[in-house]
């Protein structure tokens, strides 16, 4: 997480790598998927990933494959659904909490799916 903070994409992807071929329960993967959908925006190669390293490090797991489809749906009604994951997501790994945080807590009810994908990240750390 902390080369995410600091900008160091690259150098934070081949962690979680690593970190997905160490660890059976992959507890980092919500992470390493925000960071994927980030720097790419390809929802379905990142649920593609999801399919292949199921979180198992509790008893109340996310379904992160289920999220991206959910977040797959909604981007098919929003052309600009690309900006919007790097906006949001992009204050998520710039650990800007305050923004992050207002835009949580509005009841808007566009990015629903996006709006539990990032809740689920920040449960998970």
């Amino acid at each position: 997480m902390a080369m995410m903070r600091q900008g160091k994409l690259k150098d934070a992807e081949a962690l979680f790598v690593q970190s997905m071929e160490d660890d059976p329960t992959h507890r980092r993967f919500g992470q390493y998927l925000a960071l994927i959908l980030y720097r790419e925006c390809f929802i379905k190669t990142a649920r593609q990933l999801a399919g292949s390293y199921p979180d198992l490090s509790s008893n109340e797991s996310n379904d992160w494959e289920r999220m991206l489809e959910s977040m797959e749906e909604e981007a098919a009604s929003n052309a600009d659904y690309d900006k919007v994951i790097r906006k949001y997501l992009g204050w998520y790994l710039q650990d800007q909490q305050e923004l992050l945080d207002a835009w949580l807590r509005k009841r808007d009810p566009l990015y629903q799916a996006l709006r539990a994908f990032i809740q689920a990240l920040q449960n998970s750390e």
